[in-house]
């Protein structure tokens, strides 16, 4: 990938949780006695929004964003743990180039899958019934555990790692309060458990693409 688009998809997948809860930002402007702790992010682009076009054309940028992120952010993992194996291996070890490539598919194709998934959301919003893109987002719940085993890989990014280890016991403390292991008024609370939830998903990624962003250009 030429080093200016590479920089720019880089860019993108960083910018992912930005755009994301930018977009609910301006959702809530319209959206009469928002809660943030409350009201979840689809509701901003029902019929109880009084502009509920713009939060979906804001959602479709936001899948946009996502998907010019996801090539640059595979590339750029995997050009970055394949420099270190190519160093590694003067040095007679190092991973196998295998598990650079791969581990950058995962990454990129965790990213897409949110950007598909938000393009599903903004094409039938609520109260359509077909609002729940299913397995389409199914990335989005691996992303944690994929930058995380990610990494786990690259040298000298220990503070990576202490991001991506604390997103994923976020991801099973929102994931304890769902399946009621941790007692919480989800009612009260779902707009937050899903805010939460949709932190500890995206930042993980994009905070990978930033790291990796001047390693492989």
């Amino acid at each position: 990938m030429h080093p200016t688009l590479l920089r720019f998809s880089l860019a993108c997948a960083v910018a992912v949780p930005l755009a994301y809860f930018g977009a609910q930002v301006l959702g809530a402007a319209f959206y009469p006695g928002f809660s943030v702790l409350r009201d979840v992010a689809s509701l901003l682009g029902s019929d109880r929004s009084t502009a509920p076009a713009l939060f979906n054309t804001a959602v479709y940028g936001v899948a946009l964003i996502s998907l010019l992120g996801a090539p640059g952010l595979g590339w750029g993992v995997a050009g970055a743990l394949r420099n270190q194996g190519e160093d590694a291996a003067l040095r007679g070890g190092g991973a196998p180039a295998w598990r650079a490539v791969g581990s950058g598919l995962l990454a990129a194709a965790c990213v897409a899958s949110f950007g598909l998934a938000s393009a599903w959301a903004a094409t039938y919003p609520l109260p359509d019934p077909r609002h729940n893109p299913g397995a389409l987002g199914a990335g989005m719940f691996a992303a944690p555990f994929v930058a995380l085993a990610i990494a786990l890989q690259l040298k000298d990014a220990r503070a990576l790692r202490w991001v991506c280890a604390a997103c994923v016991l976020g991801f099973f403390a929102v994931a304890g309060v769902y399946s009621d292991l941790i007692p919480l008024d989800r009612a009260a609370y779902n707009g937050l458990l899903q805010r939460v939830g949709a932190l500890v998903m995206l930042v993980p990624l994009a905070v990978v693409a930033g790291w990796t962003n001047g390693r492989t250009v």
